[in-house]
Order: structure tokens, then C-alpha cells, then sequence
């Protein structure tokens, strides 16, 4: 969901770009992003998953989940008690770190043109063969004859 409209879905195409993280952003500025989400007015403030009433901080909470494969029971013991500013540290940290992995192996990719031209050639392969077989299909249905 939108870091600073937590109850919108994240779209590349949000005008405000703060709402959302780009696989290939600078990890520096989305900490920045995450840093500013929005939470709640909560004194004190409560770490707790509740879509309706705490969007914001439910918002993090599935972030952190979804990148770290822990869950939001997990996630809500180990916050209890502390924070919001914990939480988006978190959040900033685990994001940050799974961003500069993925960064890391898409520029080895995109950096090797043999092997990206090799997944070429074996995806127009493997399109080529799908399509011989329904052209032949197509051929057989409407009474073409194959070329001997």
C-alpha cells in the first residue's frame, strides 16, 4: 500500500512519487520514503496490525513481513512497547538491504549481454515451437493441408 496514503494500493503511476519504492530507487532515498511513511496519532503509540483503524502502521508491518518471512504476530511482539520509529527503521533497513541485493544481481544481468542475448534466442526457441505446434493444430482444424 501508498507509504503516505496507507488505505491506496502503491502505484508507479502516483503522481507523488514519496508514495512509492522502485525496485531500482537509490536505497538512500528509500529510506527517506519509509522514514516519513505515515503511522498514527496513537499516545503512546501502539505497534499492532489493525487495517481499519491503524492503516499506516499495518501498512509497515506487512512490508516488514513480506520482506523479512516473518510474521505480523512475530513482528508485533517484537514491537510491543516501542516506538513507531523503531518500526520504519526496520522497515528502512530490511527494504534497503533486500533492494541492494536485487540491484546487485540486476546489473550483474543486465551487464552480460551474451546471457541476455542467449534468454533471448531460448525464449524465441521455445516461442517458435509453441507456435509451430498451433499452427499445425489450426492447419489440421480447418482441412489445410502440411507441406510433405
Amino acid at each position: 500500500m501508498s507509504l503516505l496514503e496507507p488505505t491506496k494500493k502503491m502505484s508507479k503511476s502516483d503522481d507523488n512519487r514519496n508514495n512509492v519504492i522502485g525496485l531500482l530507487e537509490d536505497p538512500k532515498s528509500v529510506v527517506k520514503k519509509i522514514k516519513r511513511a505515515v503511522t498514527d496519532s496513537d499516545e503512546p503509540p501502539v505497534v499492532r496490525y489493525d487495517q481499519q483503524n491503524k492503516a499506516g502502521v499495518s501498512n509497515l508491518l506487512d512490508i516488514l513481513s513480506g520482506v523479512t518471512g516473518q510474521s505480523i504476530v512475530e513482528l508485533e511482539q517484537r514491537f510491543d512497547g516501542k516506538m513507531y520509529g523503531h518500526l520504519k527503521g526496520e522497515v528502512a533497513d530490511a527494504v534497503s538491504g533486500m533492494l541492494v541485493e536485487l540491484q546487485e544481481r540486476y546489473n550483474r544481468f543486465r551487464n552480460d549481454e551474451a546471457f541476455l542475448n542467449q534468454v533471448m534466442r531460448d525464449g524465441a526457441d521455445k516461442a517458435s515451437a509453441r507456435a509451430s505446434q498451433t499452427l499445425k493444430a489450426v492447419y489440421e482444424a480447418i482441412g489445410f493441408v502440411a507441406k510433405p
